[in-house]
């Protein structure tokens, strides 16, 4: 659990009360009272999500979720981006590398975690980036480098205007909405400008003429791996 830092003394306090008369050995508490004691003091939950021991399975994140104040304040703790990307795709709030077992060794281990792509000033600002609240979102492009482009890639008539941030952009779009004709366009637009720009497509024939991934022109000997023949 992490808690709101203005509430820390109180934090201090529940916590000495819980772990009175325990040792590691002994000490258990249930989702119950862990909420009942600190979820009034504007807590975060980062669970172990199934691959981490001890953790917390389906049933036992739906009992937190049920007694919790606020359901988005409830993290699964990944083990990796892929895990997390895929949590965060589903609908549920994710993090990985929050479990820190020596803070001594923190800004080396740092280094091999993904940086925020966006920057979090406070407490309460992240906890309404977990609530994907509209005009914080927005309060903090705004800070950003941004340019308001014009393009139109499908017809003259049909102009799109958006923000390019001078960071990662990613259109969303089911397939055949047009956005690798929009890609097409950007790299235009931008080479024209001096920029040096590659459009990646990714239908299977192009993948495969790039990177022969069906192996089509893989030669070797079975005996350069050890392989005797029968």
């Amino acid at each position: 659990m992490i808690c709101n830092p203005k509430n820390y003394i109180q934090f201090d306090k529940c916590v000495s009360e819980v772990l009175f008369n325990k040792t590691p050995d002994t000490f258990t508490i249930s989702l119950k009272e862990t909420v009942e004691k600190f979820d009034s003091l504007d807590c975060i939950y980062i669970a172990h999500y199934f691959v981490k021991k001890p953790n917390l399975g389906d049933e036992e994140l739906q009992i937190l979720t049920d007694l919790v104040s606020n359901s988005k304040r409830i993290l699964k703790e990944a083990t990796n981006a892929i895990s997390a990307g895929i949590y965060i795709s589903h609908g549920h709030n994710s993090i990985y590398g929050s479990d820190v077992q020596n803070w001594d060794n923190y800004i080396e281990i740092s280094k091999m975690l993904p940086d925020l792509r966006l920057p979090v000033e406070s407490f309460e600002q992240f906890c309404l980036l977990l609530e994907k609240d509209e005009a914080t979102i927005n309060t903090i492009l705004d800070k950003k480098v941004k340019e308001n482009i014009e393009i139109a890639p499908f017809s003259a008539a049909e102009i799109i205007r958006f923000d390019i941030y001078n960071d990662i952009n990613i259109l969303f779009g089911s397939k055949g909405t047009g956005k690798t004709e929009i890609l097409d366009f950007l790299s235009k637009y931008y080479n024209s400008k001096g920029h040096k720009t590659t459009v990646y497509k990714s239908n299977d024939n192009h993948l495969n003429e790039v990177f022969d991934i069906r192996g089509s022109s893989f030669n070797c000997e079975v005996s350069d791996f050890g392989i005797g023949k029968l």
